[in-house]
């Protein structure tokens, strides 16, 4: 009689004790959906002096310019580094990048590497750019 009463208590025991530590964990899903919330910013293309593109773009914040830039336009890119924008390629011959600046500011890291703030204003100019 005592072996039939201890099967039925031990999983009654672990069936709660699995409960309450289920309840006890937190969602790492839903925390991290929390903290990734939508911002927005302007990201203009120039040529030759010249607005080819301009765009007002939403994008999950802690994402990579990189990645913002592929999800609005056509992009070409080798090692993190953006080599055509919207089928306009740089011309390594005439020394001629793709460089761009966040709110008139030179950026000193990739694309890959340059995550955006709500309202950043982004401009990609496809400039000459000696190279020693």
């Amino acid at each position: 009689m005592k072996k039939s009463f201890k099967t039925p208590f031990l999983i009654l025991v672990s069936l709660c004790l699995l409960f309450v530590l289920s309840a006890c964990s937190s969602n790492k899903e839903t925390d991290k959906k929390a903290t990734n919330t939508t911002e927005t910013a302007t990201i203009t293309l120039q040529q030759e002096g010249k607005q080819i593109a301009k765009k007002d773009v939403s994008f999950a914040t802690e994402t990579s310019l990189l990645d913002i830039m592929k999800d609005n336009f056509t992009v070409v890119e080798k090692d993190g580094f953006v080599t055509s924008l919207n089928d306009v390629v740089q011309n390594t011959d005439k020394q001629m990048y793709w460089l761009f600046t966040i709110n008139d500011k030179e950026v000193t890291t990739g694309a890959n590497k340059t995550t955006l703030k709500k309202g950043d204003k982004v401009l990609w100019k496809l400039e000459e750019m000696e190279i020693k």
